[in-house]
């Protein structure tokens, strides 16, 4: 239990640390999910089903796709990548609990506060633009949306984490992560739109890699587009990746850290 306690305030205290900026990156967020509802919202002025989507529907995707971003791929994992670069790291090597679970505490906190913040924004949102959510039509489905979650966060925490993990090795990191963060993670998992509107040979291909059962996926199996049978065969796949880059990121963490040369202070 004190071990717990211990990684819990040290967790906290380096998350205060690296989110100063907490109420900026807000802001910056609320500005996208906001010109994301506008930019939808103004597609269904003429009329009320696009690309097979109803505007109800489409509006769902979007507070579902908003939540995820927040519980999902909010991530602070990213930040062992600074903590490289400027030899902090080494602080972190030597303590007496893993950096990892360290690294993954640190998430959830973040994914809390974001997750609270959020919420009222949310709700403000929908009122002002007459927004109802559709809800799934069984327990079950929700059930299983809520594990899908879980699955996502573990798949995405460790595929940040080995980008991240880069910078042991290239000064360069933020250009890889600004790569895979907005070409991949927000495009293909689905965060601006649907997948299914994109040609389905794009949607095959997509499939095979793990960026859409961060997002679309989970969203599908809420509007009742797969059923639960296909939502629990996508968990299977997406725990599959994470675990993969739980391995890969394994490996290169130990392999970071034998040529790991410290840095700064």
């Amino acid at each position: 239990m004190s071990k717990t306690i211990a990684l819990a305030r040290v967790s906290f205290s380096t998350y205060l640390t690296y989110r100063a900026t907490f109420i900026f990156w807000r802001f910056r967020n609320l500005i996208s999910y906001l010109a994301l509802i506008v930019f939808w919202q103004a597609l269904f002025s003429s009329g009320n089903e696009i690309f097979s989507y109803t505007k109800n529907e489409m509006m769902t995707y979007v507070v579902g796709i908003g939540f995820i971003s927040n519980a999902i791929l909010s991530s602070f994992s990213g930040y062992i990548a600074e903590q490289i670069r400027s030899g902090e790291i080494t602080k972190d090597l030597m303590l007496p609990i893993s950096i990892f679970k360290k690294l993954f505490v640190e998430d959830l906190i973040d994914k809390g506060f974001n997750i609270i913040f959020f919420v009222p924004e949310m709700i403000f949102l929908s009122i002002v633009f007459h927004i109802t959510p559709i809800m799934p039509d069984n327990i079950l489905t929700i059930g299983i949306f809520i594990l899908f979650l879980i699955s996502a966060m573990f798949l995405f925490f460790y595929l940040n984490v080995f980008l991240s993990l880069t910078a042991f090795w290239t000064d360069d990191v933020w250009a890889v992560r600004w790569l895979f963060g907005v070409i991949l993670f927000d495009f293909f998992s689905g965060l601006y739109f649907p997948l299914d509107v994109l040609p389905h040979w794009i949607l095959n291909v997509i499939r095979f890699t793990p960026f859409p059962y961060l997002a679309y996926f989970p969203m599908k199996l809420w509007l009742g587009d797969i059923s639960t049978s296909q939502g629990i065969q996508a968990i299977g796949i997406t725990m599959f990746w994470g675990i993969l880059f739980y391995f890969i990121a394994t490996k290169l963490f130990k392999r970071g850290v034998k040529d790991y040369g410290a840095f700064g202070n």
